[in-house]
């Protein structure tokens, strides 16, 4: 280390500016108080696990943590890039990259509804069955790569509201008649805890934009799911009018639910 003018510089990089009367011979104190050079960066000794430039240049010099803040907002900057197919050797190594982009765009979304992810389970409807999705999960919605709340809310039918981008998103209730009412008779409803967490519609967008999901308590999650994600299945049965829904069969359990939230 070297000190120059009052800075503490490294080899790799400026880390802070001593305070004091004496800059230079308090930069040789072991006790010396250093001051961030920028407002959103932190000595290397913080625990802080994301390593990059200083946020108004994109990456923070070496040995410079970002702080939450800074964090945060990098993530709302750093747009993440859909894989494609053609460029991976196989199918599982394309489904990997897939759920990494997938687990940025959620971190992306969360970052702007701070306080609104949950990880509970979720009852989600669908046509797929349980020989299908225990082996391999709930698929990619295809091309769909839009990660808003309020464009996958707009894309469904009932809100007569056409959507304007293809959602990239599923979703689910924390109640199963809503999702049986979706799946039909003969379809099937999902126990799932989704990878990247969910985001209630009316806590996230307000009753007043969440709209047809307010009532039904909808949350959002990233429509890729893996099998590991899946509890169980229930196959939906015919409609009651005794109890204004449809009647469910089982669970049929998976038996590699091995959730990663």
């Amino acid at each position: 280390m070297a000190i120059l003018d009052g800075i503490r510089v490294y080899a790799r990089g400026l880390i802070g500016r001593a305070v004091g009367d004496d800059p230079v011979a308090a930069a040789s104190s072991p006790a010396t108080a250093v001051r961030p050079v920028d407002d959103t960066l932190e000595p290397a000794t913080s625990p802080n696990p994301i390593v990059g430039r200083a946020v108004s240049a994109g990456v923070a010099p070496a040995g410079v943590r970002l702080t939450p803040v800074a964090v945060q907002q990098a993530q709302l900057d750093a747009v993440p890039i859909r894989p494609v197919r053609d460029n991976f050797r196989s199918d599982a190594l394309f489904d990997d990259s897939f759920l990494r982009y997938q687990d940025a765009q959620l971190a992306r979304l969360a970052a702007t509804v701070s306080g609104v992810r949950h990880t509970q389970q979720l009852f989600h409807g669908s046509d797929l069955p349980p020989e299908v999705v225990f082996a391999t999960g709930l698929p990619m919605k295809g091309d769909g790569d839009d990660f808003d709340l309020g464009e996958h809310q707009r894309e469904l039918v009932q809100l007569d509201d056409p959507a304007t981008k293809r959602s990239a998103l599923r979703g689910g209730c924390v109640d199963a008649r809503m999702p049986a009412k979706f799946a039909g008779e003969g379809g099937w409803v999902y126990v799932l805890t989704p990878r990247g967490g969910a985001f209630p519609l009316d806590e996230a967008l307000g009753n007043a934009q969440a709209r047809g999901a307010a009532g039904e308590l909808e949350h959002s999650f990233g429509a890729r799911q893996p099998a590991c994600q899946i509890y169980a299945a229930y196959r939906v049965g015919r409609y009651s009018q005794a109890v204004d829904a449809h009647l469910l069969e089982g669970p049929r359990l998976n038996r590699g639910f091995r959730p990663v939230t």
